[in-house]
């Protein structure tokens, strides 16, 4: 966590043969159990994801938009919605 947010680090994978191009619309997406979205900053270190490779982005959750309980979704990277699976951990 920062002053202002809690920073979520997320990996992609490619497990296919082609590279995967990162859009530059792709919006990453808190859908909370009620069903409300709130859009939230994303970051990748490159734009592809090379086949068979993998890619670290960086994903900033503003404090008062926090819940353990939502789902961390991206659009626009493909035809579907890509679901990232994530556990927020409170160090010490």
């Amino acid at each position: 966590p920062t002053r202002t947010n809690v920073q979520l680090r997320v990996v992609l994978r490619n497990d296919g043969d082609q590279a995967l191009n990162i859009p530059e619309n792709l919006q990453a997406i808190i859908r909370y159990p009620d069903m409300h979205e709130s859009e939230v900053k994303i970051a990748f270190d490159n734009k592809s994801i090379p086949g068979h490779g993998s890619m670290d982005g960086l994903v900033k959750v503003p404090f008062d938009k926090v819940d353990p309980s939502a789902d961390l979704v991206l659009r626009n990277f493909s035809s579907q919605e890509i679901h990232l699976i994530t556990s927020v951990v409170q160090r010490p």
